[in-house]
């Protein structure tokens, strides 16, 4: 028996077997020596390993068969991937794949007359099962043939073995119903949390507000005003550190090397920003905050005098309204850098680059950490005034913004990337200061509203998860249906398969040799 029934004690009429005797044998065979122009292949990929169905087979021309195209499969034969990172990619051929081929990265288990190939199927979803499937090597671990066909299982009379995959069946598709609902919950929330960010920053959200409240004592295209001013004095007192610090006088006329800010650029080329809400204005990223790339990493440059580590925030920490603090690695950095670049408390974080669809994503520092700076693909904008709500700009690059970003990406072979130069032009809708905090407030509200659902959709697919795993325990246990001392042992079953078996020319099963690593089972 596997290691996960060492303390099964076989219920009455049934019998120990290994899978290779309830399996029969199989020739491996070559498409484009067949008769056929023509044929579908079941790859790793044609496999969706949630649904555990053959999803996505390819059509192609038999002269053309990939090397790995050598299995003929017929309906009813149950595939199994023993590549670790796709063991779950098993699935039954459906009638509809008959006769077609399959990749050798499959392990093709045909049963004998009398053993229902959804037994074979709904065993090898069972976690326990795989778990005990030893893997071997790294590139990546994998198991073989030979070890899963010697697994000894055990196996119950004919008639019951039906009653248990028809049980396990129905009981499946109820849960599949409550999965079912469960992620349409999951999508709806999702849906809403991006309306409410839209009337967020549209002002929809805070309409009612407006009317209670009347026209706002300062407009913000006044507060835009206040931002600029702010804007250009911190440039000057950073100018002149600068001089001081080289012990050098600033030239006549320093004050005409000032930027003015870039304005901000609509959505689409030639079309005007859309109408805000009395009382507010667009402005760019560039206007309302101060935005700078971060530090570059350089492990030529780790141990150097001048050099430290800090802590630093990577892409994979930055994550669309939330920060992944998880993990924070460190970076080796001049002190100037590490001075320069600290995060500080409501600075707003945007991605720089990775998939197209994850440009621009980001969230707020509310200083989690007490020293950390950020890497080059990470973008930081601090804010010039504290009334610029920093949320309220990382909520606008986190809904419409995601269009905004991937506009203005450059895409190359595999990764997309929005420049420092294009994210200053980013448009952010300004409020009136107290308007600002009423949108926060409304917001976060609704957020964690949102995030209690959402937690709590989470834990009901994590326990029908659980459910669906107890239900294949109980179901190889022989405790998921009566037994009924009438059926036939399990016994007479196998014999007739091995007098079977015995009739039938043996071929030889081709399996990959193992690797002279040592084996480990997760």
């Amino acid at each position: 028996m596997s290691k996960w029934q060492n303390d099964f004690v076989l219920p009455s009429g049934w019998a120990k077997a290994t899978i290779s005797e309830v399996i029969q044998p199989f020739q491996n065979s070559d498409p484009a020596k067949s008769e056929r122009d023509s044929f579908h292949y079941i790859d790793i990929n044609a496999i969706d390993n949630t649904l555990h169905r053959v999803t996505e087979p390819k059509f192609l021309p038999t002269d053309k068969a990939p090397s790995r195209a050598r299995k003929m499969v017929r309906s009813g034969d149950v595939l199994i991937s023993l590549v670790r990172p796709y063991l779950k990619n098993i699935a039954i051929v459906p009638q509809e794949l008959d006769n077609q081929w399959a990749s050798t990265a499959f392990c093709i288990c045909r049963p004998h007359e009398g053993i229902d190939s959804r037994f074979l199927y709904y065993l090898y979803l069972h976690n326990d099962f795989l778990n005990t499937i030893p893997t071997y090597g790294d590139s990546p671990p994998s198991g073989h043939d030979d070890d899963l066909l010697a697994t000894s299982i055990a196996i119950p009379p004919e008639k019951e073995l039906s009653r248990i995959v028809d049980r396990i069946e129905e009981l499946f598709t109820d849960l599949d119903a409550g999965i079912a609902a469960l992620e349409r919950v999951k999508r709806n929330l999702s849906r809403y949390r991006a309306a409410v960010l839209h009337a967020a920053v549209t002002g929809r959200l805070t309409e009612e507000w407006r009317k209670e409240h009347g026209p706002p004592e300062e407009p913000a295209s006044e507060l835009l005003e206040r931002i600029l001013e702010e804007r250009r004095k911190q440039w000057e007192e950073k100018t002149l550190a600068g001089y001081e610090a080289k012990e050098k006088k600033p030239p006549k006329n320093w004050k005409v090397r000032y930027k003015e800010p870039v304005p901000p650029k609509p959505l689409e080329e030639g079309k005007p920003l859309p109408p805000l809400p009395q009382g507010w204005s667009w402005a760019s990223l560039d206007q309302l905050a101060d935005v700078t790339g971060g530090i570059t990493k350089n492990t030529k440059q780790a141990g150097q005098p001048g050099m430290r580590d800090v802590a630093y925030l990577r892409v994979a920490n930055v994550q669309r309204g939330y920060l992944d603090l998880t993990e924070i690695k460190f970076i080796s950095a001049k002190e100037k850098d590490i001075n320069e670049l600290r995060l500080r408390q409501g600075d707003v974080l945007f991605t720089e680059g990775g998939d197209r669809d994850k440009l621009g994503r980001g969230w707020v520092w509310e200083e989690q950490i007490e020293e950390c700076v950020h890497q080059n693909h990470v973008f930081r904008a601090r804010p010039f005034l504290s009334e610029v709500n920093s949320e309220l700009i990382s909520h606008s690059g986190n809904s419409y913004g995601q269009v905004w970003f991937r506009t203005g990406g450059i895409q190359s072979v595999n990764l997309a990337s929005i420049s420092l130069g294009v994210i200053k032009y980013f448009p952010v809708p300004l409020a009136p200061s107290e308007e600002q905090d009423e949108i926060a407030f409304s917001v976060n509200e609704k957020l964690t509203q949102i995030d209690a659902l959402e937690s709590e959709v989470s834990r009901g697919l994590s326990r029908a998860n659980r459910l669906r795993q107890a239900i294949l325990k109980a179901a190889f246990e022989g405790k998921l249906v009566p037994q009924d001392p009438n059926d036939e042992p399990a016994s007479v079953l196998l014999e007739r398969i091995r007098e079977q078996a015995s009739k039938t020319p043996k071929t030889k099963r081709k399996t990959r040799k193992k690797s002279s690593r040592k084996a480990a089972t997760t």
